[in-house]
């Protein structure tokens, strides 16, 4: 089984990604789970960083057999820890996405998507070895600022209403 960091679930996976604007996903994209130990429940620990990136959300993938239950769903900075299980007896094979992840982008810079811990257990809570991650870097061209706009557009207004003393040209005081 292997781990990959993604902005898209296709066959031509690269692991960095380019971002102009503010909000992507990133797929955590799990490939060749064997039907002899199917995929029952996974963890993960993603670190992104913080500075250049912020998690706003993680979202199941849909990888598993349903009914599936979210047991860790935590974006404290710098990582984020997710933690979903079957509630059945079987596991999945074969390829798909374990989760997406909506970070933003809040500066420009680079970026690293680390799986710092992945732990696979098959039915029973067997454990799964991880073949190989792949972890990822983002570069962020350009991050929008709304926040600053409105601000220097509240200081354009500001100034506009203060008024300056009139002077008259000759007259003392």
């Amino acid at each position: 089984d292997s781990i990959l960091i993604s902005k898209s679930y296709s066959q031509d996976q690269s692991n960095k990604v380019e971002i102009e604007g503010t909000m992507f996903d990133a797929w955590v994209v799990i490939s060749g789970v064997d039907a002899v130990a199917p995929l029952n429940a996974f963890e993960f620990a993603l670190s992104y960083g913080g500075t250049v990136l912020g998690a706003q959300s993680v979202v199941d993938g849909g990888f598993l057999l349903a009914p599936s239950i979210v047991l860790q769903d935590d974006l404290t900075v710098p990582d984020v820890n997710f933690a979903v299980s079957t509630l059945l007896p079987t596991g999945a094979v074969g390829d798909g996405v374990l989760a997406a992840i909506t970070l933003e982008a809040l500066m420009a810079g680079t970026a690293s998507l680390e799986l710092t811990q992945v732990d696979l257990s098959a039915p029973f809570g067997v454990p799964i070895a991880v073949g190989g991650i792949a972890d990822a870097e983002v570069n962020v061209q350009q991050a929008s600022t709304p926040g600053t706009i409105v601000l220097m557009l509240a200081g354009v207004a500001a100034l506009s209403t203060v008024r300056r003393p009139e002077r008259r040209f000759g007259s003392r005081g």
